[in-house]
């Protein structure tokens, strides 16, 4: 990712991501607005919403998802009570908020 001449680079450790000194967080993930997560049940998507769950408590986080009844038989997802699946794609808006 480039932002203002910058490169971020977020790497996973050991199953964590850490999002904290990622530039990015100053720009729109700075704000209050709510975040949308694609890719949310794979796996750097599901370590994504786990950080983002412990480093923005409160922030309301949007899991897009392609169906979400699959989404709640994951055993993972039951931990992530501030994030709110999507049902939809990348390609179509039409459920989109």
């Amino acid at each position: 990712m480039t932002s203002k001449n910058k490169t971020t680079r977020l790497t996973a450790t050991s199953g964590a991501v850490d999002l904290t000194s990622a530039p990015l967080l100053s720009g729109p993930l700075g704000g209050d607005g709510p975040i949308l997560v694609s890719g949310a049940t794979g796996y750097l998507g599901r370590h994504v919403l786990q950080a983002l769950s412990e480093q923005h408590p409160g922030r309301r986080v949007l899991a897009l998802v392609r169906n979400k009844a699959d989404w709640t038989r994951l055993d993972w997802t039951a931990q992530l009570t501030q994030v709110e699946p999507l049902e939809g794609g990348v390609t179509g808006s039409d459920n989109w908020l």
